[in-house]
């Protein structure tokens, strides 16, 4: 019966192994680009993204900030002339799935191409200060083609005490588990 337990507990810690090393792996190699939309956005402490921004290059992002931003699209000719939809999101690559942090849409009378303003952000304190993130921007402007945009970025600071509270729980979690499956010689 013990030794059933024993074996049960290797594959059970191999499993939760490659788990941590997929959660902690770097995120793929960026996409291209496409569309013909520009943008830009300014951080406070002077660092600029755009359309021009290399998706190898990795940019350190305060954890919180107030953002200038600007966009400005391209009309399809079918769309030169009349009130078109427009939509868009800013995601972040997390684990294997895409969460949207922001988000729009409405509607762009003719002329209406271009946008600006500021955005507010803050990181909650259980998002780890280490690794780097893939972040993608997308807007789709009436019928012309969907612009995206894919960058790498990265969290200014360390891990936090939620970060290294989490490393030290999973580390004693294992631990014990680990413990679990040794058994004890029993003397009479």
């Amino acid at each position: 019966m013990r030794s059933r337990r024993r074996l049960a507990t290797f594959p059970l810690l191999g499993i939760m192994v490659l788990l941590l090393v997929a959660m902690l792996a770097p995120p793929a190699s960026a996409e291209l680009k496409t569309g013909s939309c520009t943008g830009s956005a300014t951080f406070s402490n002077g660092l600029v993204v755009d359309e021009t921004t290399p998706e190898s290059t990795v940019i350190e992002v305060p954890r919180e900030d107030t953002v200038a931003w600007q966009g400005q699209a391209t009309r399809a000719p079918a769309d030169a002339d009349v009130e078109i939809g427009f939509s868009g999101a800013v995601a972040a690559k997390i684990g294997y799935f895409w969460v949207n942090i922001v988000d729009w849409s409405g509607n762009a009378e003719p002329g209406e191409d271009a946008n600006s303003g500021t955005y507010t952000y803050e990181i909650p304190g259980f998002v780890p200060g280490t690794g780097e993130i893939l972040v993608r921007g997308t807007h789709k402007h009436g019928t012309a083609p969907e612009c995206m945009g894919i960058w790498t970025m990265q969290l200014d600071g360390g891990p936090g005490v939620v970060g290294l509270a989490a490393a030290a729980g999973t580390a004693l979690f294992g631990a014990l588990l680990i413990a679990s499956g040794i058994t004890k010689k029993v003397t009479s």
